[in-house]
């Protein structure tokens, strides 16, 4: 099956004016590969490609773990950060 990530995730990521000007949700798989569009460049200055790039910041690396909670720390462009993050089961092999 083929989906396009951009029609089925961004939809589910849409936060309105909650989360303001600067803060963003995104999505990354088991494997750190992002799923959704990013708001910013990465820190080189490139756009991430959904499930092309790896998104190795501290909370998407504890989300991927199965972890759960709330981290001070810096971004993927290497911007300090408040991060909630959340490990979602998918499946008994996949989550997000």
């Amino acid at each position: 099956m083929r989906v396009n990530s951009k029609d089925f995730i961004q939809p589910l990521l849409h936060t309105g004016g909650g989360l303001g000007r600067t803060g963003e949700a995104l999505l990354v798989n088991q494997d750190l590969k992002i799923l959704s569009l990013l708001k910013y460049p990465l820190s080189d200055g490139t756009m991430a490609v959904p499930l092309e790039h790896k998104i190795n910041a501290k909370p998407a690396l504890l989300a991927a773990q199965g972890e759960e909670g709330i981290i001070a720390t810096n971004d993927y462009r290497k911007v300090p950060v408040l991060a909630a993050y959340r490990h979602i089961r998918i499946s008994s092999e996949s989550g997000w």
